[in-house]
């Protein structure tokens, strides 16, 4: 099962390629802000996903945040730290379903980077 993460685009995260870059630049001013998505709107767009496509979707409350399973092959692990920053995960072997939970982020967050944990190129994710 792969790991990979979706982060906002930022000054700080990974570089975009030229045509990445020009994309984001073509998005009106607005919509090319990004921030990290909170616990309460990922599992919003969690279940705007499952919702829209059908899926099935599992969502189990833990101490520190919750685990969502979609398809029974999408795990979203979203966990509050000790500093009350709240960070998650995504493990999974569907890139498609990977991408859609990056596109709904990016509906309330701003665009997105899809990251695989393994090294590969990340992908920018901009709500459609």
């Amino acid at each position: 099962m792969a790991v990979a993460g979706i982060y906002p685009v930022g000054e700080r995260g990974p570089q975009l390629s030229e045509t990445e870059s020009a994309l984001l630049a073509s998005l009106p001013d607005q919509a090319r802000t990004s921030r990290p998505a909170t616990h309460a709107e990922l599992r919003t767009a969690i279940m705007q996903m499952a919702e829209r496509q059908d899926y099935t979707l599992v969502i189990e409350m833990t101490e520190t945040g919750f685990v969502a399973v979609v398809e029974g092959t999408l795990r979203v692990i979203a966990n509050q730290r000790g500093t009350g920053e709240e960070t998650f995960y995504c493990q999974g072997e569907s890139d498609a379903l990977l991408r859609q939970l990056a596109e709904e982020i990016a509906r309330a967050c701003g665009p997105q980077l899809l990251l695989p944990v393994d090294g590969d190129d990340g992908v920018l994710v901009v709500a459609s």
